[in-house]
């Protein structure tokens, strides 16, 4: 069985050097046509980063991280310069809707597409327990605050 650090490894959010930011942030031709990059303006560029962002951590341990834009800086700085270099850098990550379907898109672009409906089904399901709880939780907080 695995020990703290061996799960911490394991699940932390990958830490690349420049030859693997290469590597993993880098996209196929139809892809980079399917995102439509060189269209790419400050309003939808927090999406484009996002799904390259996210696309490269699941290429390299074949799972999604939540994670701030501030938190892994230089991945971010790396696909702005790659992929967005006269657009500046987003503070902000997209709406949850948006990152839920990019998660689904990565899926299928990966060839995990076979049941997307039911992942997304379950996806949003997880979401709306989590909403309910940390409302609940937050309620009952703020009353023990009154």
């Amino acid at each position: 069985i695995l020990d703290k650090n061996a799960i911490a490894e394991l699940y932390a959010i990958p830490t690349f050097n420049s030859t693997e930011r290469s590597h993993f942030f880098s996209l196929p031709e139809s892809l980079l046509d399917s995102l439509s990059v060189e269209k790419t303006n400050n309003r939808n560029c927090s999406a484009k980063l996002y799904f390259i962002l996210q696309h490269g951590y699941f290429k390299a341990r074949h799972q999604f991280f939540n994670v701030p834009y501030r938190d892994v800086s230089e991945d971010v700085s790396f696909i702005m310069e790659q992929y967005f270099s006269n657009i500046t850098t987003p503070k902000k990550l997209p709406t949850h809707k948006v990152q839920r379907l990019t998660k689904i898109k990565i899926l299928g672009f990966m060839g995990f597409s076979d049941d997307i409906k039911c992942i997304d089904k379950i996806i949003g399901s997880v979401a709306k327990i989590f909403t309910d709880v940390r409302n609940k939780n937050s309620g009952h907080s703020y009353a023990a605050n009154s």
